[in-house]
């Protein structure tokens, strides 16, 4: 996976003139560009932080996500010093991907509590792993479909993403640029914990099938909802927003979570409670599979049938959170057609 391109003597006589990294990291199938920074980094002894000034000549602070859209000149002196093509860098990244809408890209971007507070302006972005592609894979790696903020299936085998240790309990995550632990995409940074251990289990289809459709539009901008049809990412963010923000802001919490428990149930997902929902990536997109299911039987046998309609009365002109559509964003739109038909 890797080859010494230069020896240390070597690397001594071409002093200030060397142009190229001493060792050549591989990029491997769908890897994020912080899993393959973490790697080299790893193998030169370097913190990534240390990798991005002294090794790609990029100056300044590093923010906790700069590897989700670097600027185009910092992806040309990483490909002149790493020799992998600006190309390939710019596919570890979401750059080839649909840009952000309202803040898509974030970690549980569907979870309740993001729809009852404000978000930092910076923040670290949190991680989901396949246990069983870690243990399989020959060097561990992070992919980047992994950290879509809502992706919660393993596109391979299916099975739930890991966001939490089983060890410590704390939210899994990316170490910090300025780390200079040893990059291990397969422990956990906090308490060290071999992740690969941990068990599987398998993803409800409608999950799945919701999380494939998502990614479908990510990927291109723009996909086709079952029942419902073909969207832009930007009709399918604010469609989502509309009827998972109108749950966690419009209904009473008398109702809310035994309707919860029975969306988990109706699942497969028994025992999680509605606290689940409120703040992990399965339950809220397991609570938007729900809804968008069978379009749109679930739906209209839940209170969200009204409130979807406030939408198209007027009132209230928007969910009051930083995240919600705006009203406009929904009338004299496709979505306004759509949420116009449920009044029959």
């Amino acid at each position: 996976m890797h080859s010494k391109l230069f020896e240390t003597d070597e690397l001594a006589a071409l002093g200030g003139s060397l142009q190229r990294l001493p060792w050549h990291v591989l990029p491997l199938p769908d890897e994020a560009l912080v899993s393959w920074c973490g790697r080299l980094a790893e193998r030169l002894g370097w913190s990534v932080a240390a990798l991005a000034r002294d090794g790609f000549g990029i100056q300044g602070r590093l923010k906790s996500d700069w590897w989700v859209r670097p600027s185009v000149s910092h992806l040309h002196q990483m490909a002149a010093r790493s020799g992998v093509a600006v190309e390939t860098l710019r596919r570890m990244s979401f750059l080839n991907w649909a840009g952000p809408v309202r803040d898509d890209e974030a970690s549980e971007r569907f979870a309740g509590w993001r729809y009852e507070s404000q978000s930092p302006a910076e923040r670290g972005r949190g991680l989901a792993v396949c246990t069983q592609c870690l243990a399989g894979d020959a060097v561990p790696y992070l992919r980047l479909t992994w950290l879509v903020g809502w992706s919660t299936v393993c596109e391979s085998h299916g099975t739930v993403l890991h966001t939490k240790c089983r060890r410590c309990w704390q939210s899994l995550r990316v170490a910090s640029p300025a780390s200079k632990a040893a990059f291990t995409a397969d422990h956990c940074v906090r308490c060290a914990a071999d992740l690969k251990g941990f068990p599987s289990v398998a993803a409800s289809l409608p999950v799945k099938a919701l999380q494939d459709a998502l990614l479908v539009g990510k990927r291109t901008g723009a996909t086709a909802l079952p029942g419902i049809g073909p969207l832009t990412w930007s009709e399918v963010i604010t469609l989502v927003d509309v009827l998972v923000g109108a749950i966690w802001e419009q209904m009473s919490l008398d109702d809310l979570f035994p309707f919860l428990e029975r969306v988990a149930q109706t699942l497969g997902m028994d025992g999680r409670s509605g606290f689940a929902f409120l703040k992990d990536r399965l339950g809220s997109l397991a609570l938007a599979a729900w809804l968008l299911e069978d379009w749109p039987r679930n739906l209209l046998s839940t209170p969200i049938r009204d409130l979807a309609m406030r939408w198209i009365g007027g009132e209230p002109k928007r969910i009051p959170t930083q995240i919600g559509p705006a009203r406009e964003e929904v009338c004299g739109t496709r979505l306004h057609n759509l949420l116009s038909n449920l009044k029959a």
